[in-house]
């Protein structure tokens, strides 16, 4: 029994030893994974910044290119006919939306939601616009008629989804 009592004097403060150390290390390891892992977070953060901000940035481009006062200055309306502005203006509309669609993954869900219902709205505009009018009438009567349309309204579906860009931009970065 004294050698039992013996050997216990020497194993447990050794067994006793072992498990504090293996506490201590386990702690550590977690902490510098942890810190690793935070690092890793903080490296794709700073780089993956710049280009949600550019992704904002061109949905608020694609916003403001797409207005009613924007689409119509880059067109002839003195040589095309109601049917032909609003083909071309279609296809601009379509052509901006398809060049920044996949913009979409840098911006939240309501954000893109409010995006897409711009455009959509604006499409809308573009074809109640076009109804008013005779297929082969002068295109500067539809651009008018579209321009005051677009003006009465308060808050276009376009001034909605800028502002909710903007917004999200101060709250995020």
């Amino acid at each position: 029994m004294e050698t039992f009592l013996e050997i216990c004097k020497y194993i447990l403060p050794s067994v006793v030893t072992l498990i504090a150390v293996a506490v201590v290390l386990r702690k550590m390891l977690n902490n510098e994974e942890a810190r690793r892992e935070f690092e890793l977070r903080k490296q794709n953060a700073s780089a993956i910044t710049p280009i949600r901000l550019r992704g904002y940035e061109r949905m608020v481009l694609f916003l403001e290119r797409t207005q009613p006062n924007s689409l119509l200055m880059r067109q002839d309306l003195s040589q095309k006919t109601c049917f032909q502005l609003q083909k071309d203006l279609l296809n601009q509309i379509r052509s901006e939306f398809d060049h920044n669609v996949a913009q979409q993954i840098y911006v939240s869900r309501e954000a893109w939601s409010l995006v897409v219902n711009a455009k959509e709205s604006l499409l809308k505009l573009v074809n109640i616009s076009a109804a008013k009018f005779p297929a082969d009438e002068k295109s500067i009567r539809m651009a008018e008629f579209m321009i005051q349309t677009y003006s009465q309204t308060s808050d276009t579906p376009t001034e909605k989804a800028i502002n909710f860009l903007r917004n999200e931009i101060k709250a995020n970065f």
